[in-house]
């Protein structure tokens, strides 16, 4: 029974989200930089050349709404999360300070991939 209050008492909060990369091109064709600006930060925009990068940022930044249980809109906006790389490459999510003390986030991890087409996002917090 220890383990399982131990547990409970983490507090962990996921979320997981999936983003056809087609969707990415197509946004890109029709309104060019202009369409991902709406959701990428200008640091994202200098690491992202490929639409499988902008399609995973997004679905991160998606399953982080899903992990707070707000949705992206009124308590939060795609431009107060930012995902970047560390020196080895990980993916981390870099959040406004706001936004955390308002969800009352203490860690974040996350993750990405595509593959087939789909790219997938997924958030952990504590």
């Amino acid at each position: 029974m220890g383990l399982e209050k131990e547990l409970k008492n983490l507090n962990l909060r996921i979320g997981v989200d999936v983003v056809v990369v087609k969707r990415m091109e197509l946004l890109y064709q029709k309104w060019g930089e202009k369409g991902w600006k709406r959701f990428l930060t200008s640091r994202e925009l200098e690491q992202c050349f490929k639409p499988e990068s902008v399609a995973g940022i997004f679905a991160v930044k998606e399953a982080f709404s899903k992990a707070v249980g707000s949705g992206i809109g009124r308590e939060l906006s795609f431009h107060q999360l930012e995902v970047l790389k560390n020196q080895s490459g990980k993916p981390i999510l870099k959040i406004d300070p706001e936004i955390r003390e308002k969800f009352q986030i203490s860690q974040v991890d996350i993750s990405i991939s595509h593959d087939g087409g789909i790219a997938v996002g997924i958030v952990v917090l504590g």
